[in-house]
């Protein structure tokens, strides 16, 4: 039985590209593989093997890829702001253990919730609480967490009186 030729169109699309013309075959894994020379969206022309248009495996010359890879991995914009660096102070003076501070916060417990893992969950809370930049985050309870029930901003100053060595836990 013979197999039936495929029939291909000058501009035919498939994703973002368009057919420009069928060009010379290739030979792979002993078997013949039609080509055609596209046209992407972006103007860039590429090779690609007919099967991969016709089954959707290529829907671009590479581009959509490169701009799906930026999008995943565009920050919120907000790195090297003084409120990240705060975020950044909090996570460390809880988890980094070669932080200086981390023995008065991680190695005593403190912990900074699961929401503000995510910087910018943290960043919305600190924007509706009335986080402004001559302010900095102080915990209500000093034993306690970095969340939002427990957390506040306050001046600078004011933070400086509650440091945590007047701060004494009795076990009841």
């Amino acid at each position: 039985m013979a197999l039936r030729k495929i029939e291909i169109s000058f501009g035919q699309n498939f994703g973002l590209l368009t057919v420009i013309k069928e060009v010379d075959s290739v030979i792979y894994k002993k078997r013949k593989k039609r080509m055609i020379l596209c046209k992407c969206e972006c103007g860039q022309e590429t090779t690609v093997r007919l099967e991969y248009l016709r089954n959707e495996h290529t829907k671009s010359c590479g581009c959509a890829s490169v701009k799906a890879l930026i999008k995943h991995r565009k920050t919120h914009g907000l790195t090297g702001t003084r409120l990240h660096g705060i975020w950044n102070g909090m996570k460390g003076r809880c988890y980094n253990k070669n932080r200086k501070s981390y023995k008065d916060y991680g190695a005593k417990g403190v912990r900074v919730c699961d929401e503000w893992h995510d910087f910018e969950t943290f960043y919305v809370w600190a924007i509706n609480n009335g986080y402004e930049e001559h302010l900095t985050i102080e915990r209500k309870d000093p034993f306690g967490n970095y969340e939002p029930a427990n957390c506040e901003w306050i001046p600078k100053a004011e933070q400086a009186k509650n440091k945590r060595i007047h701060a004494v836990k009795v076990d009841d």
